[in-house]
């Protein structure tokens, strides 16, 4: 068995199924949306990082809107 470093896990990354995401409430409704995944320019070289689909209220990380909601209800304040 090999030693879990840094090294080992950037060369076994694993690569995500599909290409949406899930939202649950705590209510029991769930939505599915569109996943934004990344490839293009990632360390390790051709691994993928997916985005948190929902955008904070609580936060000024995106102040212009160029983060959309995905759907009615995602990132109101908490």
């Amino acid at each position: 068995a090999e030693a879990q470093t840094e090294t080992c896990f950037q060369r076994h990354h694993l690569e995500f199924v599909g290409d949406t995401s899930a939202v649950h409430w705590t209510d029991g409704k769930e939505v599915t949306i569109p996943a934004v995944t990344l490839s293009v320019d990632t360390l390790p070289a051709g691994s993928q990082w997916r985005r948190n689909p929902i955008p904070s209220s609580q936060c000024a990380v995106n102040p212009r809107g160029d983060f959309p909601v995905p759907c009615p209800g995602c990132g109101q304040a908490y």
